[in-house]
């Protein structure tokens, strides 16, 4: 039995990945549409560009370590699929107790059945859903990747990138958004659940991608950056001509940066070594960042006090930072507790 080597870099990604998820769901990400006229204004919109990166990231993780393995349809129905939806089903049962402020009075079953199933109990729990769908897929996905080459590959993002975030970007520069393409126009393995699973699989194999030379790292941080200062320029663009700010396209690029910088922090890990005392810090926390996705809404409410403290005291980007710093420490103590929990530790 060949032994199990951890990849800290995927603990790494997981803690940035969570610290994103919960300042994305704050009014903190959004300082800069207020800011316009001050210095800020550029710092903060880039911040808000650059958190949209978190989901992806968890989806690319997802890819890199279940893509390659080899399971029975079974185990990936019920070990898999089946566990995910007792989670989000458990999971949005006690949020929704949570709303209701534990008053069992004003509980209703067919209230609950019906938000869970049509809607979302809460702002991150459309990842689930997202999952639950990309998890159906695996079996699918892991003959389809089996066979990738790294020409595949380029084909595979080139398209993504062109139909997802070039096309949407053209054609509302051109017509200011009076006309799209056909929706009868379809390419459905451009999901973003499958496209960054496979774009993480291939991107963490250095038998299909190898190793990056010195110049090729350069030329990839200046597309990641250009993918960025694009994004910026469409978000300015259409306040410019809507009035608004909108998210339209805040995530029309988000592909190409999100691919980029997995790939640089891969090639960091891979070039320096790290000591053992931060292996054991990322490996504690890294596997701490599901439980506290599942919950964050609640350490979000629970630590809020944290934020008016910090308001009192300094400028509004850095307290809601620290908020944040203490909710998912907060989150990280709450699922360490529950995964010394029999059972529950399974789920979290």
């Amino acid at each position: 039995m060949t032994e199990k080597i951890h990849i800290y870099y995927f603990d790494f990604l997981k803690i940035i990945a969570i610290l994103m998820v919960l300042f994305n769901h704050t009014d903190g990400c959004y300082l800069f549409t207020d800011r316009q006229n001050s210095i800020m204004f550029l710092p903060y919109l880039l911040i808000y560009i650059c958190v949209k990166m978190a989901v992806p990231l968890f989806f690319m993780i997802s890819g890199a370590l279940l893509l390659g393995k080899e399971e029975k349809y079974s185990k990936v129905l019920f070990y898999r699929v089946f566990r995910f939806i007792c989670i989000l089903l458990i999971v949005s049962l006690i949020l929704y107790i949570y709303k209701i402020h534990f008053d069992f009075s004003k509980f209703s079953l067919q209230d609950f059945l019906t938000i869970t199933y049509s809607k979302k109990m809460s702002v991150g729990l459309w990842y689930l859903y997202s999952y639950i769908g990309y998890l159906i897929m695996l079996p699918l996905l892991r003959n389809m990747v089996k066979h990738f080459s790294k020409a595949d590959f380029i084909y595979f993002v080139a398209f993504y990138i062109v139909l997802t975030g070039f096309v949407p970007i053209i054609q509302y520069i051109v017509s200011g958004g009076s006309v799209n393409i056909s929706t009868y126009f379809r390419t459905p393995i451009f999901a973003q659940n499958i496209f960054f699973p496979i774009a993480g699989y291939c991107i963490n194999s250095n038998e299909l991608l190898g190793n990056p030379k010195k110049s090729d790292i350069y030329i990839t941080i200046a597309i990641g950056l250009f993918s960025i200062c694009a994004t910026a320029f469409m978000i300015c663009y259409q306040k410019h001509v809507e009035g608004a700010f909108k998210e339209t396209f805040s995530e029309t690029l988000t592909s190409i940066h999100t691919c980029i910088f997995f790939m640089l922090v891969k090639y960091k890990f891979q070039k320096h070594q790290i000591s053992n005392v931060t292996k054991q810090i990322l490996s504690f926390f890294g596997r701490l960042t599901f439980g506290i996705y599942l919950f964050e809404q609640v350490y979000r409410d629970v630590t809020k006090p944290v934020l008016y403290f910090c308001l009192k005291y300094m400028k509004s980007m850095p307290a809601y930072m620290l908020w944040v710093l203490c909710a998912t420490l907060f989150g990280a103590l709450i699922s360490y507790i529950l995964k010394k929990i029999p059972v529950i530790n399974k789920f979290i």
